[in-house]
């Protein structure tokens, strides 16, 4: 199924289903097409089949598959995902217990996105004998679909043989805050943080945090005096280091345990 759209020609553009390239597909299905990009990427769409979570759609015109996550949100799909919907969608993802348990350790934050609900992990992870730090350890009922160029690294739950703390993570109490923290403007979430008696300024949810000696596993919500000593072991530049992603089913089990 997912090899037929490897003769699609991606580097033609298509005038009806490259802008926008994500859409809500309900709404936009009973709007003008004359008018309205979106309602002309709507009409352009026909179904392939249904996948494990969601649908997956087809541009008439150029052939390009789109997703729609059952969540109302169309997306557009690039050449480089395809054989990472193909990988999720072949078959279950569930983690293991001993997955569930590092992860309860760790702390996980549940965060709605497109109304649903995603389980997000910061961590450290081993897959074939490998460490890679910092890793996010993401469940949920969709294949992850990623706007950066070039593609993160991408590895499913099934594939980690260890999941760990990273000294990258902030505390769970953090993490939490800043899930929760009031917008003030359009994507601006401030809150604040601390390394010692240093202020550091986040915004929204900050899961990672690597700068000037300062480590994630070391900010807390209030200031530190006194005879304190960072706990990392290795404080090094967050930007050194590429983000790993980890992606897994949000079963029953692990809803309950997380």
């Amino acid at each position: 199924m997912f090899d037929s759209f490897e003769t699609v020609d991606w580097d033609t553009a298509c005038e009806f289903c490259l802008a926008p390239r994500a859409i809500r597909l309900a709404y936009f299905r009973g709007r003008n097409p004359s008018q309205e990009a979106g309602a002309r990427v709507a009409r352009s769409l026909e179904a392939v089949r249904a996948l494990r979570f969601g649908q997956l759609f087809r541009c008439r015109s150029c052939g390009r598959p789109w997703y729609d996550a059952a969540n109302g949100l169309c997306t557009s799909v690039e050449r480089s995902w395809l054989p990472l919907l193909t990988r999720w969608n072949d078959r279950p993802l569930a983690p293991t217990e001993a997955h569930v348990l590092s992860m309860r350790t760790i702390g996980a934050v549940h965060w709605s996105w497109c109304g649903e609900t995603e389980v997000r992990i910061p961590c450290r992870v081993c897959v074939a004998g490998f460490w890679y730090d910092p890793a996010l350890a993401i469940l949920q009922n969709r294949p992850l679909l990623m706007w950066k160029n070039p593609a993160p690294e991408v590895f499913y739950v099934d594939e980690v043989e260890v999941l760990a703390s990273s000294e990258f993570a902030l505390p769970h109490k953090l993490r939490q805050r800043g899930a929760t923290a009031p917008e003030k403007a359009m994507g601006y979430a401030p809150h604040s943080a601390h390394w010692r008696d240093i202020q550091v300024s986040l915004n929204g949810l900050v899961e990672f945090w690597g700068a000037d000696g300062q480590m994630g596993m070391d900010l807390s919500t209030r200031p530190e005096r006194g005879a304190w000593r960072p706990r990392a072991l290795d404080p090094r530049p967050l930007c050194n280091d590429l983000l790993t992603y980890v992606i897994g089913d949000l079963t029953d089990y692990a809803r309950k345990q997380l």
